[in-house]
């Protein structure tokens, strides 16, 4: 690697390297570099998860349609054991040999785990109308479409405090407003929540490990896409195992109030 390139009396910016007389410090290009491939590499990170989710959303839509999926999923316990059980696999598997990945298996596994999601997930609401359900995924996806425009165009860092603030409250906006304009219920308003939540809340917890991906992965637009492919299948997998966590507790809570009556 070429030695660290500095330039006196210039200092960087959000909108790029300006002139200074009175900057004495020098900086290191090379580093300012990076921090723009780091801010890039967020963006398209963003970009993805809100395709996942996108995807998730069109195929529990089709669950939806299809109210045999339901009535067969109610009816037959057991299907619902298996597919929980193999949601549980398909993580570990994920977690596991993600960083091995071809980028086209990359993109395969990506596509097809969204998928899955919007079918698991559907299905493990059953007490939430499925609709809502299908609802909470489309605007967590709206939500980070847009933030991904924004960061684009901007050229800001989408993993500072203040970018993830932004993007809570632009989720809550365009909650309050879309299911206002649709006359929705609470249980949209709670899926769209939670997801929103959910969401920006593991964004924040895996930002530093979406920069370090950066120094992992050669200088081509490729191997980027493969280290934005793994950073959001991080937040996603992370997003499925707070649900189990989420429905761990809620068995247990059943078991027992099962138990005492």
């Amino acid at each position: 690697m070429a030695a660290p390139t500095s330039i006196p009396h210039t200092r960087p910016t959000p909108e790029g390297t300006v002139f200074d007389p009175d900057a004495t410090a020098e900086f290191d290009v090379d580093a300012l570099a990076v921090e723009d491939q780091q801010r890039s590499l967020l963006v398209r990170v963003f970009s993805l998860v809100a395709l996942g989710l996108i995807t998730s959303a069109g195929v529990a839509y089709f669950a939806v349609q299809n109210s045999n999926v339901y009535e067969n999923a109610i009816r037959h316990s057991i299907g619902f054991q298996i597919m929980f059980f193999f949601e549980v696999a398909v993580v570990a598997f994920i977690s596991k040999y993600m960083t091995n990945f071809t980028i086209s298996m990359a993109w395969i596994v990506f596509i097809f785990y969204s998928a899955f999601n919007g079918i698991s997930f559907s299905l493990f609401f059953l007490w939430l109308p499925p609709s809502a359900v299908v609802f909470g995924f489309f605007l967590t996806a709206l939500t980070f479409g847009v933030m991904a425009l924004y960061g684009r165009n901007s050229n800001c860092d989408l993993g500072s405090p203040r970018s993830l603030g932004m993007m809570i409250g632009l989720g809550v906006v365009l909650m309050i407003l879309l299911n206002v304009a649709f006359g929705h219920g609470n249980p949209f308003y709670a899926t769209s929540f939670l997801g929103i939540m959910f969401f920006a809340g593991l964004t924040a917890y895996h930002v530093q490990d979406i920069r370090n991906l950066e120094w992992e992965f050669e200088d081509d637009d490729a191997t980027r896409d493969k280290a934005a492919l793994i950073g959001a299948l991080l937040i996603y997998l992370d997003f499925v195992n707070l649900y189990m966590l989420m429905m761990r507790f809620a068995g247990q809570a059943r078991n027992q109030n099962l138990r005492n009556r």
